[in-house]
């Protein structure tokens, strides 16, 4: 009887407890249903984080601040980056004008940085790159004058195109680093154009070449308004056949080892403001002093290194009553130095390194010096 009791009170509780079992069953289900799609909510969400990431970055350089200069301000920017020579043969202003659209816009309608055109003959550039360089920069420089440089790097130089210059483009500077064949070379290719430059710099990369087959006096004949001139030769054994240039004002010889009298050398370029000699002999054995001097009116600067006085100006009397700056390096004393600078009372500025003698001496005749730099002083007087 008590177990029939029993039995009948536990079987609505084992009801109750299983129906209570299969709620928990169900709001576990509803549970890890609920997880599952908050995880694929989750999942979903950082897919859409690294999506949004991913284009940030790809557009960040939309917020950087050099979006926000000007055009004119970009190009000053470009100016001065092209200031820096580039690591390899590839220039700056291409560089940057292959950055983006707007860069190459304002690159491209800066003129001026495709004013200075460096041409090299190295191996791996073929020539007809050199050409496609030489055709992409006059046609960006428009009339800016150009400054070019040519080193053919022991190859002989192609026709060179230089007579492609429309009529409004100049040349502001010519610099010219080439073996005597491809000077020739260079000559041709101008085909009989008078150019006008500014400066103009020539250097002959054989050593002891022959002035003859140097076509120097072809060179110079294809460029007018010519004023500063550079010349060097290592070791040229022959007379340089040099044309007279009535607008030159800066001359510069470097490297000549052939013994000729510069005299008559000097007389064609009377209106030279600045003499530039260095590495240079020249002597008129058992010849006596002119007793006409060679006067150089415009003349206010001397620039002597490693010559010797009396071979350049021992047969001679130079008279240049501008003459302000005179600098010497190595080169040996003379015994008609100091008569030079008595002649000279203009001088102010008195630079002298390496040379043996009395100092003391040769001050005394430069009463007006205001400035002595010395081998072993730097003073203002």
């Amino acid at each position: 009887m008590l177990k029939e009791q029993a039995i009948a009170t536990m079987t609505p509780l084992l009801l109750n407890a299983e129906h209570r079992e299969r709620e928990l069953v169900e709001q576990l289900k509803a549970v890890r249903s609920e997880i599952w799609l908050l995880d694929t909510s989750i999942n979903r969400n950082k897919q859409d984080l690294r999506s949004v990431e991913t284009v940030i970055n790809s557009i960040s350089g939309l917020l950087h601040p050099i979006r926000c200069c000007p055009d004119d301000i970009l190009a000053i920017i470009f100016t001065f980056a092209c200031d820096i020579p580039a690591r390899d043969y590839d220039p700056t202003a291409v560089r940057l004008s292959h950055v983006c659209k707007r860069w190459q816009r304002v690159a491209v309608g800066a003129h001026h940085l495709w004013s200075s055109i460096i041409l090299e003959l190295k191996p791996k550039h073929q020539l007809d790159h050199i050409s496609a360089r030489w055709k992409t920069y006059t046609e960006r420089a428009k009339s800016v004058p150009i400054s070019l440089y040519i080193n053919d790097r022991g190859k002989k130089l192609a026709i060179f195109p230089l007579y492609t210059l429309s009529n409004s483009q100049s040349l502001a500077r010519v610099d010219l680093r080439l073996s005597a064949e491809s000077f020739q070379v260079f000559c041709a290719g101008l085909k009989g154009r008078r150019l006008p430059v500014n400066e103009l710099r020539l250097m002959c990369s054989e050593i002891d070449c022959d002035a003859h087959t140097w076509p120097l006096t072809d060179i110079l004949g294809s460029f007018t308004g010519l004023k500063e001139l550079s010349i060097a030769a290592v070791g040229c054994q022959t007379e340089p056949q040099i044309p007279t240039i009535p607008t030159l004002r800066s001359f510069n010889v470097h490297g000549w080892y052939k013994y000729f009298d510069i005299r008559p050398f000097l007389s064609r370029f009377v209106n030279l403001v600045t003499l530039s000699l260095s590495y240079f002999t020249s002597q008129r054995d058992n010849t006596p002093v002119d007793s006409e001097p060679l006067e150089l009116p415009c003349l206010e600067i001397l620039d002597f290194m490693e010559i010797d006085w009396d071979d350049i100006f021992g047969h001679f009397i130079l008279l240049a009553p501008k003459l302000k700056n005179v600098m010497i390096f190595n080169c040996s004393n003379s015994i008609h130095f100091p008569e030079f600078l008595s002649r000279h009372p203009s001088i102010t500025k008195f630079d002298i390194r390496g040379m043996e003698g009395d100092l003391p001496n040769l001050l005394k005749h430069v009463p007006h010096l205001e400035e002595l730099r010395s081998e072993h002083q730097e003073s203002s007087l």
